[in-house]
């Protein structure tokens, strides 16, 4: 076949070598392939049955020390419960000469005829909770009296020096009048609570 191209010889398109597969000199490159292949397949597996016997090994030898761990968990649990009771005996031991006092004077400022039910206690803030019932509707004036001895005593004035009445309410139990009161220092701390 005659091939005529007129275009200049650098203009002109190079034909490309053809490839020939040559089925005899490759054989040795796909035999090593094919045996690379195998050999990565078997050491993976064989790394596989490795890491599964380690894994049954470790798991046998946790299970035998099962009970043993069982028994260290409970003594855990249980120093912990005794560091919790002994950290609340030292706050208690601590805070029981700071607060008795308080509550000694509280109690010798009780008036006839008020119950106190609830007390509130922080730092910086007091809250006490009581009904007062008096046979000869006198039970504001009992409170009053109750208020004024409790800013009488120096012991409540120094911790909190503004004891005022913050809430009062009229209730009837047959045909007793009581009259529920609250007594707060005015703080932002949210005083904890001790109920009698």
């Amino acid at each position: 076949m005659i091939e005529i191209n007129l275009l200049p010889e650098h203009l002109r398109k190079k034909q490309l070598p053809k490839l020939t597969f040559n089925l005899a000199g490759n054989k040795k490159i796909i035999g090593f392939s094919v045996c690379s292949v195998v050999l990565a397949h078997l050491g993976l597996q064989a790394i596989i049955f490795f890491q599964s016997l380690m894994l049954n090994h470790a798991e046998r030898a946790f299970a035998a020390i099962g009970p043993q761990r069982l028994e260290v968990d409970e003594l855990k649990a249980k120093m912990d419960k005794t560091k919790v009771l002994e950290e609340l005996m030292v706050r208690l031991g601590t805070q029981r000469f700071s607060v008795s006092p308080k509550l000694n004077a509280i109690s010798d400022a009780v008036t006839d005829g008020v119950w106190l039910y609830e007390l509130a206690l922080s730092k910086d803030a007091c809250e006490l909770k009581g009904s007062c019932v008096s046979l000869g509707a006198q039970e504001l004036a009992q409170i009053g009296k109750f208020l004024n001895s409790l800013r009488a005593l120096p012991e409540l004035y120094k911790a909190f020096p503004r004891l005022e009445l913050a809430s009062v309410q009229r209730r009837k139990i047959g045909d007793v009048e009581v009259v529920d009161f609250i007594i707060s220092s005015q703080s932002q701390t949210k005083p904890g609570s001790l109920r009698k």
